[in-house]
């Protein structure tokens, strides 16, 4: 039986000497849940939290949070590594997920991370965290392409987690693309993970306010004037969604799924079969122009592109009929039976009585 836990992340530097700008400064956090079927919160799946800091900031430098009903093995994604010769981490942030605490029901990880800052010798701190894409710290073996903020470090060695920030949002919301991977794992069927503030701890964070100088830290945002949200988003779709391809969008994949298996006699709401007539047929594609740029119930936006209109869907119909390539059903449950695309006249019925009729009308309101 699995395992559940409650992970809680901790990222902190040691006080600084001189105090940053008292202005309000803000890190979003968000709980990306990734069920295993879309259409079923029951059924289990991976998540991670991605954290992102205001664009007038240098990043993001301390956070903490926990999240509940999750698996205790937590992947960590904060990037670290060496300077001023030292042969274990010292500089980004040191994580360290030793510290599990059993509270009954359920468990907490604790991960802290820290940054020194040690007068005379190269300073540590990763700038960017948050707010760079494709984001590094400045060095020598910086990836090719990679963006930094900053003073080069000279002697920062064994730099891990770089690049990060490198891929576009998972719900394709661009406001998050600059967000950084913090933490990743997995959670059992019937479970639900949620932030959670426990033992009447709260959600903290502060974000770097100045850049340093090679040998000396940037200035810290104050616990107090920092503003910490949460947002929990996820791939689940409402059930009937004509997501055909099971990718948690409904799009133009969708789109070319249906026009490929046009007239395949399937499972009744298996592939492109969204009404459950168990025939792709016009309607299942009404069905998905109606719903065309629907997202997971769980992303809280809509994806806007354009939609095919009657005259594509009848060019693409026609090309396909007329060079034959009407797909033979596959053996299986319907073994034997004649697929409906092969039946010369129920596609000219369905060319004649529907597609045509809706082509001609769309010319007809476009004079």
């Amino acid at each position: 039986m699995a395992r559940f836990a409650k992970f809680a992340a901790v990222v902190c530097t040691l006080p600084l000497l001189g105090a940053g700008p008292a202005q309000a400064q803000q890190i979003d956090l968000s709980l990306n849940l990734f069920y295993n079927s879309p259409s079923d919160v029951d059924s289990g799946g991976t998540w991670e939290v991605v954290a992102r800091a205001n664009a007038d900031s240098f990043g993001i430098q301390s956070l903490a949070f926990a999240v509940s009903g999750v698996a205790i093995d937590v992947d960590l994604f904060l990037p670290q590594g060496r300077v001023n010769g030292s042969s274990v981490f010292n500089a980004g942030f040191d994580a360290a997920a030793d510290n599990v605490v059993d509270l009954g029901t359920t468990s907490a990880v604790a991960v802290t991370a820290f940054q020194f800052a040690s007068g005379g010798t190269e300073a540590d701190a990763f700038y960017g965290f948050g707010t760079l894409s494709d984001g590094s710290p400045n060095f020598a073996a910086a990836p090719a392409g990679a963006n930094t903020l900053g003073d080069a470090y000279t002697t920062l060695t064994g730099v891990t987690n770089i690049v990060w920030s490198d891929e576009a949002d998972a719900f394709g919301e661009a406001d998050w693309d600059n967000a950084a991977l913090v933490a990743s794992g997995t959670f059992a069927a019937g479970s639900t993970p949620q932030f959670e503030n426990p033992d009447g701890n709260t959600t903290s964070g502060t974000v770097w306010t100045s850049l340093g100088s090679a040998t000396v830290l940037g200035a810290v945002s104050d616990f107090g004037l920092t503003t910490i949200t949460e947002t929990v988003r996820t791939n689940f779709m409402t059930p009937g969604l004509p997501d055909y391809n099971g990718d948690g969008m409904v799009d133009g994949a969708d789109y070319a799924l249906w026009r490929n298996t046009l007239g395949d006699m399937v499972t009744p709401f298996s592939g492109a079969d969204g009404d459950g007539s168990g025939v792709i047929d016009l309607a299942d594609f009404t069905l998905w122009q109606a719903n065309f740029g629907a997202l997971p119930t769980g992303a809280g936006s809509v994806q806007t592109a354009a939609v095919p209109e009657p005259g594509g869907v009848l060019l693409g119909l026609l090309g396909v009929a007329s060079l034959g390539l009407f797909r033979r059903q596959k053996q299986g449950i319907f073994a034997g039976r004649r697929p409906v695309c092969k039946n010369r006249e129920y596609r000219q019925k369905l060319l004649d009585t529907q597609v045509l009729p809706s082509h001609n009308a769309a010319i007809a309101g476009g004079n």
